[in-house]
């Protein structure tokens, strides 16, 4: 831990990417490998590099691996920004499931345009974030 604590990381950050590959890792097992790809920090459009890079994405490959889901995880800190530009993201690649989750509070957010709930169930695969990050 004293090595963590000497890290010129944000301390979040640690907790931050062992969550995300967590949960990238449970996510792989759950969906159809054949029809979707779940990816650590890549790039929401394959074709433009500098186009966001969220934490988690699906892919699905049918549909030139186009993002089904994106999630983004923050601290509570940063957590309006983190809103902010999940809305933005989520209107101009039409992404139908984008998350947010917050870390300090344990929390999920599901962002469709400009429309935010409180929320952990992904409607277009139909189970809950929550439950898979157990």
């Amino acid at each position: 831990m004293k090595l963590f604590e000497k890290s010129w990381l944000q301390p979040i950050s640690g907790l931050k990417k062992f969550t995300a590959i967590n949960l990238t890792y449970s996510l792989s097992r759950l969906l159809n490998r054949r029809k979707f790809e779940v990816v650590n920090e890549s790039y929401i459009d394959l074709h433009d590099f500098n186009s966001e890079q969220p934490d988690i994405i699906i892919y699905d490959i049918n549909a030139d691996y186009k993002p089904a889901l994106i999630i983004e995880m923050t601290d509570h800190e940063n957590f309006d920004s983190t809103i902010l530009k999940m809305k933005i993201i989520s209107k101009v690649y039409h992404i139908p499931d984008a998350f947010v989750f917050d870390l300090d509070e344990q929390k999920w957010f599901r962002v469709n345009g400009n429309n935010v709930q409180s929320s952990s169930l992904s409607e277009k695969f139909g189970f809950n974030l929550e439950n898979v990050l157990l």
